[in-house]
């Protein structure tokens, strides 16, 4: 997860002494390229992580704020940014049009306990509550009915920023093979949290991927027992081999998922699916399974495998935002 690289970013940082800025856009309206929790971390030697919206605008700011670590002088305010050249207050530099509202906040020592806080719950794959305001930030467990999101940007004063970090999309890669290590790699970059399951022990592609938050070895027809359902829990069967694929996604049917799919050539999919008719899984259960899953057809590669198929999650999740 993008989210876990800049808590991690931040730790190493203030481990060593050194402080760093947060900048996070606490709010964003029209067609803003900063979107509301987008983060980034920065240190006093350049080196940063994440992103607030990219251009001229996040040039100047990350400059600033750099500027202000050097020479140790504290910072913890909101930066309006109006994208127009015709604004009167507040241009940003770009003229895409929209606006949004920055919180520039220098870390140090003192925040290392919640930044490492927030780090071991993003490992351990909890969630916890990031909340922000004038006088300094905190973080707790999740507490019922909070939503992901939520700010106050009205003055330097009286600004508030909350959000719920943590597992929001949570995708289950049942295969490890050359597919199955690209699709982690894809999803993990999208801000997934990627378990990776395989009945092989010690399959190289296994044991090389980095990407996956967890990896699992177990036979497919655990899975049942193993992935819990949920409206932000995404699933794609991709194993070895026709048996792999078969157990699989009679583990999986059934329960509630945002996305289930499964690659395969259109002879497995057939084989598949009338199976499945035969021994009495239901219409709407079978319906439930996208395959051959993706959005491009003629895939070659393993990166142009993942790629479709990934797309198609992303379709689903920006359709049904949670």
């Amino acid at each position: 997860m993008k989210e876990l690289e800049v808590w991690r970013f931040l730790h190493r940082e203030l481990s060593q002494g050194h402080s760093a800025a947060l900048l996070i856009v606490i709010d964003s309206q029209g067609s803003s390229p900063g979107r509301l929790g987008f983060k980034m971390a920065v240190a006093k030697d350049g080196q940063m992580v994440g992103s607030i919206g990219g251009g001229i605008m996040e040039h100047k700011l990350v400059a600033w704020a750099i500027d202000r670590l050097r020479d140790d002088i504290p910072f913890w305010e909101v930066r309006r940014q109006v994208h127009s050249k015709e604004a009167p207050h507040d241009q940003s530099g770009m003229i895409c049009s929209g606006e949004q509202t920055i919180a520039m906040l220098r870390l140090s020592a003192l925040h290392l306990p919640t930044a490492a806080q927030i780090v071991d719950s993003l490992i351990a794959g909890g969630k916890v509550l990031l909340d922000i305001h004038p006088s300094g930030f905190s973080a707790s467990p999740q507490a019922p009915s909070i939503p992901k999101t939520s700010s106050t940007p009205k003055s330097i004063t009286g600004w508030h920023y909350a959000e719920l970090l943590g597992l929001h999309h949570i995708a289950h890669v049942i295969g490890a093979g050359h597919v199955g290590l690209e699709m982690c790699r894809l999803l993990a970059a999208l801000d997934f949290y990627v378990i990776n399951y395989d009945d092989r022990p010690q399959l190289n592609t296994f044991e090389a991927n980095t990407f996956a938050h967890k990896k699992v070895v177990t036979p497919y027809a655990n899975l049942e027992q193993l992935i819990q359902g949920g409206p932000n829990v995404y699933a794609i069967v991709m194993t070895f081999g026709y048996r792999g694929d078969d157990e699989a996604v009679r583990a999986l049917l059934g329960k509630q998922f945002a996305y289930l799919g499964m690659m395969g050539s259109e002879t497995k999919v057939d084989k598949l699916l009338s199976d499945l008719k035969r021994d009495g899984f239901s219409k709407d259960a079978i319906s439930q399974l996208r395959t051959p899953a993706g959005l491009i057809s003629h895939c070659k590669t393993p990166a142009e495998i993942a790629i479709s198929i990934a797309a198609e999650m992303i379709q689903v999740r920006n359709e049904n935002p949670k």
